[in-house]
């Protein structure tokens, strides 16, 4: 037999070189979280310390445009972030039905921005644009996005969101030749009658997103819940999430994203990494009192692969009018709405059930159901039910799910 000689000393290391690359392992899969804030406060800055080393970036809203094309800065708690240790990616917000801020205008802003918070001792490890556009504008979004990228400083990492509606637009591979990274929204990209998130669909798109580019790229992953109204047709009339607002239509239902589901998208991309994959970016960070967002310990649970589980534990508190409520505990990781109360009394004279709770009273036993829109956090509690007994020791309590 003969062996054709190899024809260059560079060659067989060539070869090696080739084999090593291809036997790398990917680099790790990093957890981000959106700080989506337009007021800053306490509760914010306490979050962005407590979950620090849950979280490799954050990714800061940091300019909000107008009606008008114009943009409006946010107050950034500088400190609380410099406090928080973490790179910040300082995101830009231009909302689909306006018209878009010239990049002339929006590059020295943002460039501006990100001295002033590296200047604070800050890390910038980018610039993001996040701009829902049309599918049929994408050509233009990329000229845009050209000129954007002209404009700001040499060594200014670009970023943007995309949407899974972009997939079947002929300019997308236009867009993202004009970035060095895209983070791909999976949720609340449909009718809000279909959910937030569905895994199956969300796990199609970031495959085909995987296909068509060759930069890195993230996907924005859920941790929230929202309230939406819909009118008689059907058609959602308004939503609620973060902070109170009305939102009308002839019922109202609210739309949780089970994080046993986002589980299951994260385990079928890490069985199976798409290329070009680098992470996940959160929307939003938990905040105490946020009601509608996952708490920080089912995120964290998420985040680092542990076995979510709800558990319930019932407490009694006396009042002072003699009365002694009922409470329900999660003492699990995981926020799940709360099992029925099964309550065996004698001797009691009256019971009732408070906020979010309904008393079906027999023969001396009460069934305390919850609405179907109440949820207890892990580590959270709420008050239930009150009795008015004798003696609560003849009171039997069974939170069984």
């Amino acid at each position: 037999m003969i062996r054709a000689p190899l024809r260059a000393p560079g060659m067989l290391a060539m070869l090696l070189l080739l084999a090593a690359c291809a036997q790398a392992p990917a680099p790790p899969f990093t957890h981000e979280a959106y700080v989506w804030q337009r007021q800053w406060s306490a509760p914010l800055a306490a979050a962005l310390g407590e979950a620090r080393d849950d979280f490799a970036a954050w990714r800061v809203l940091v300019l909000q445009s107008r009606a008008d094309g114009g943009l409006d800065a946010i107050a950034i708690d500088r400190e609380a972030l410099r406090a928080a240790g973490r790179p910040v990616v300082a995101v830009a917000r231009l909302a689909g039905a306006y018209p878009e801020a010239p990049p002339t205008t929006l590059a020295p802003r943002l460039a501006a921005i990100a001295a002033a918070l590296e200047a604070d001792g800050i890390a910038v490890a980018g610039l993001e644009v996040d701009h829902d556009c049309a599918t049929n504008r994408l050509a233009g979004y990329a000229r845009w996005l050209g000129e954007l990228r002209r404009a700001l400083p040499p060594g200014r990492r670009l970023s943007i969101t995309a949407l899974p509606a972009w997939l079947d637009g002929a300019g997308l591979a236009d867009v993202l030749d004009q970035t060095d990274e895209a983070v791909l929204q999976v949720h609340a990209v449909r009718q809000p009658g279909e959910g937030l998130f569905a895994a199956a669909a969300a796990e199609h798109w970031i495959r085909d997103f995987a296909r068509r580019t060759t930069h890195p790229f993230r996907i924005a992953l859920p941790a929230y819940g929202a309230r939406v109204g819909f009118a008689a047709d059907g058609r959602a009339t308004g939503v609620e999430s973060e902070m109170p607002r009305e939102v009308g239509g002839v019922r109202a239902e609210e739309l949780r994203v089970a994080p046993i589901e986002v589980v299951r998208l994260l385990d079928a991309l890490a069985h199976d990494r798409p290329p070009h994959l680098a992470g996940a970016v959160w929307f939003r960070l938990p905040l105490a009192g946020d009601r509608r967002a996952w708490s920080l310990t089912t995120l964290r649970a998420v985040l680092h692969g542990e076995p979510l589980a709800a558990r319930w534990a019932v407490r009694r508190e006396e009042t002072a009018g003699g009365a002694v409520d009922l409470l329900i505990a999660n003492t699990g990781n995981l926020d799940a709405p709360p099992p029925a109360l099964h309550v065996v009394a004698t001797g009691c004279l009256a019971a009732d059930a408070l906020a979010g709770y309904r008393a079906e009273p027999s023969s001396g036993r009460w069934l305390l159901v919850a609405e179907a829109d109440v949820w207890i956090q892990a580590g959270r509690s709420r008050r239930v039910a009150w009795l008015r007994c004798e003696s609560m020791e003849k009171v039997e309590i069974d939170a069984s799910p």
